[in-house]
Order: structure tokens, then C-alpha cells, then sequence
């Protein structure tokens, strides 16, 4: 998508998102959506990298005592 540039790291990971908001203006409607989808997928798992989950069997357990 035109309008987006990233800025990386010296291990070439990408650590910054540039986002052009004129050009932005100019992008269709259904690649901004997908766009805008997709980076908030990318958000959500850098953010949870790292972190512990929780078992299927610990969940189900804790679901069928509610009810």
C-alpha cells in the first residue's frame, strides 16, 4: 500500500510505522479496511509476544464451573 514506510532496526526488524496521511486519504476503502485490519493483527501478537497462556483444559474448566 502506497503511504506506508517503515523504519528498522539494526537487525533489519521493522520497529516503526510511518503512515502518510495524505496519501492515506487517497487509498480505496477496501485496502485501508484490510490494511488497518492487518495492522491490528501485527499490534496484538508484538504485544503478546512473551506472554504465558492459559490451557484449554484450565479454560474449560473454569467455563463449565460458571455455569
Amino acid at each position: 500500500m502506497t503511504g506506508i514506510s517503515y523504519v528498522t532496526n539494526d537487525k533489519d526488524e521493522k520497529t516503526i510505522i510511518l503512515i502518510d496521511l495524505v496519501q492515506l486519504r487517497k487509498t480505496d476503502e477496501n485496502e485501508l479496511v484490510e490494511f488497518l485490519e492487518d495492522l491490528d493483527d501485527t499490534i496484538f501478537v508484538e504485544l503478546s509476544k512473551g506472554q504465558t497462556g492459559r490451557s484449554y483444559k484450565e479454560v474449560r474448566k473454569e467455563i463449565l464451573k460458571a455455569n
